[in-house]
């Protein structure tokens, strides 16, 4: 039986040999897809960006395009990182498509406050 190493280290937790941290500690360029729910309107809001979550979802409540302007403010329920913009922009079309719109529903569900829009 093989071992993993890294069990009990208390700087690696429990990850097979080789593994790359998840914790990005160069300079390169992160990617994120997130979701965002307004507060006002309870709707979703998918977006992908090279800044910093949070930078964006304070220009998203400073009202930076037609649709956050109209249903600000926003909380950030989830996002994703990249370290490919093409696998980020794939990602966010996922999302926005019927199959991947259901995904953003249950994440809505499980992850977002307590009400729901889809029922």
């Amino acid at each position: 039986m093989a071992k993993a190493s890294g069990w009990g280290s208390e700087d690696r937790g429990f990850r097979p040999e080789g593994d790359r941290p998840l914790v990005d500690k160069s300079n390169k360029i992160m990617f994120y897809v997130y979701l965002l729910k307004s507060i006002k309107s309870e709707k979703s809001y998918v977006g992908f960006t090279e800044k910093q979550v949070e930078e964006r979802l304070g220009e998203h409540n400073q009202g930076s395009n037609k649709f956050t302007k109209a249903n600000r403010p926003f909380i950030l329920i989830y996002y994703e990182k990249f370290y490919c913009k093409q696998d980020a922009i794939y990602r966010e079309n996922f999302l926005k498509s019927g199959i991947g719109n259901r995904l953003v529903k249950i994440i809505m569900r499980e992850f977002g406050t307590e009400r729901s829009s889809d029922g």
